[in-house]
């Protein structure tokens, strides 16, 4: 599957991402763009 956007991460927004998957307290939602977000980055 091709990447349909192209986002550029700094390490700071990787990391805050990973925390946001891994930790439980957030919403579904939430964690779904956050993984979406890191699948993106380039």
């Amino acid at each position: 599957m091709t990447k349909k956007y192209r986002v550029t991460l700094t390490a700071e927004e990787r990391k805050t991402l990973r925390e946001i998957l891994n930790r439980g307290k957030h919403s579904a939602q939430k964690r779904k763009r956050a993984q979406a977000l890191l699948l993106c980055d380039e």
